[in-house]
């Protein structure tokens, strides 16, 4: 059954005029982030074109969003400019997010980067995915999974007591705010690909 595509993907070389520059954009970032040419095969950390080249994923909506999609990337690009966190964190933060709302393509591209990248296991990802605490995380991101999990399930402030033990355990609040701001974007990239009804790929 072909997937019903509310943004399709398109070819950079077949988008309209006004919607060009913003997929030109996205084409020349994605690989910088993600490697290769958008197959796992090319040495991409996991597919983000379809057989025809067009970008999936969160991309079509992006490039479909004009300048609030570049203005979306660009939040994310700087994100840099706070100071660093390790990427078991980064990756527990995201999947935990991508969990809550069952988004597709979310848990499938952070569960491959978390293993291939930040040194998490398959079963560790597989846990976090059915919503449950994976054993075996460090400590950093065993806390960092419990304040992700309560940011997204329960309503109201974060207790002090949690917040106290992340800036603690990441070494800055700093830190912490770079991990709510993934969890932040990361909540809106998954609202917007389950809008989108944006499919995994096939590989």
């Amino acid at each position: 059954m072909t997937h019903q595509y509310r943004y399709p993907p398109i070819p950079v070389s077949q988008q309209s005029g006004e919607y060009k520059p913003y997929a030109e954009q996205l084409e020349t970032m994605a690989p910088k982030s993600f490697g290769g040419d958008g197959s796992i095969s090319s040495g991409s950390a996991m597919t983000y074109r379809d057989a025809n080249s067009g970008l999936i994923g969160p991309f079509p909506t992006i490039i479909a969003s004009k300048e609030v999609g570049a203005a979306i990337m660009n939040v994310y690009k700087n994100f840099s400019t706070l100071e660093g966190i390790p990427n078991d964190v980064k990756e527990v933060a995201i999947l935990t997010t991508g969990a809550k709302f069952d988004c597709a393509y979310e848990q499938y591209t952070h569960r491959l980067i978390a293993v291939k990248q930040a040194g998490l296991s398959e079963e560790q990802v597989q846990a976090i995915g059915r919503k449950q605490k994976p054993n075996g995380l460090s400590e950093a991101a065993n806390v960092t999974y419990d304040c992700t999990k309560h940011l997204v399930d329960t309503p109201g402030p974060l207790p002090q007591s949690l917040y106290d033990q992340w800036v603690k355990v990441l070494g800055s609040k700093e830190r912490v705010l770079l991990c709510i701001h993934y969890v932040g974007i990361y909540s809106y990239m998954s609202i917007l690909m389950n809008a989108a009804n944006a499919p995994v790929p096939e590989e």
